[in-house]
């Protein structure tokens, strides 16, 4: 099997603030991660306040991004701001889930 160190790697973990997402931020921190943790709203900084302050201190690098990541401009942006940061993100791992009501490919049926 290859080697999964981690340690001084940038980890980029959507939904990284709290949950299955927070445990996750916490345990790749344990590892000697560096950690990017996007968090969606004025409503969920705390939590993600809390998770980079665990994250500090296990003795790991933090960065918090604010952003609704349903929107590309936001992704991009968060994109950006870990690689000026980090200088770039080798993991990046997706813990939000989200019901979108829209049609995602077009009725082709005339």
């Amino acid at each position: 099997m290859a080697n999964q160190e981690v340690n001084g790697k940038v980890v980029l973990i959507a939904g990284g603030a709290k949950n299955l997402g927070g445990l996750l931020s916490r345990d790749f921190a344990a590892q000697g991660a560096k950690l990017v943790i996007p968090y969606n709203s004025e409503s969920t900084r705390a939590e993600a306040e809390k998770t980079l302050s665990d994250v500090q201190a296990i003795g790991a690098e933090g960065l918090l991004v604010q952003g609704d990541l349903t929107q590309l401009s936001n992704i991009k942006a968060l994109f950006d701001q870990a690689e000026e940061k980090f200088g770039k993100v080798d993991i990046a791992i997706n813990t939000v889930g989200k019901v979108l009501k829209k049609t995602v490919c077009r009725d082709v049926r005339a």
